[in-house]
């Protein structure tokens, strides 16, 4: 039997992790905004994989980053004292505005590009503003506080339990 490749957790915050996944972001909108020359001329699939890997690098460091925090939260790994400065970020009422902005120019953008037929630069600065609200929307859920697994919460035996009793049954 083979045995399983645990890859040690860095000890690092969870505010550097978040840091980590919004470096993830920036990597990945970088090719859809950066002004990138055609790499066309290297071939199909040597420009694809040339345009990609840096799309795939950001989202994959950004999806490690976020299961980090999320399974660092659950388990424990930091105290409510390491976790207040990230949790008062992301309960922010002005990160609740710039959700509904970033949604907005997200669906401003790809409607303009479509209803247009505008230029793809358009549509990819909708998608650039998707991603951030992605990352935001998933911090926010990665942060919450844990919840109390079901499983693992003692049950009740009602067979062992007295009958419910009420004196206001049938009463209204």
């Amino acid at each position: 039997m083979r045995p399983h490749l645990h890859l040690p957790r860095p000890d690092l915050s969870a505010a550097q992790f978040a840091g980590l996944g919004l470096l993830g972001i920036l990597i990945t909108e970088a090719i859809f905004l950066a002004p990138l020359p055609s790499l066309m001329h290297l071939g199909l699939f040597y420009g694809f994989l040339l345009g990609m890997t840096p799309v795939l690098l950001g989202l994959g460091l950004y999806i490690w980053s976020i299961a980090q925090i999320k399974d660092g939260v659950q388990n424990g790994q930091w105290t409510e004292d390491q976790l207040a400065p990230l949790r008062r970020i992301t309960l922010s009422p002005y990160l609740t505005v710039t959700i509904f902005a970033l949604l907005a120019v997200f669906l401003a953008f790809t409607l303009f590009s479509l209803a247009s037929h505008a230029h793809l630069a358009y549509r990819a600065w909708g998608w650039a503003a998707y991603l951030f609200l992605m990352f935001i929307t998933q911090l926010q859920l990665a942060t919450k506080q844990p919840t109390v697994n079901v499983s693992t919460a003692p049950r009740i035996d009602w067979r062992t339990r007295p009958p419910i009793q009420s004196d206001h049954w049938g009463q209204r």
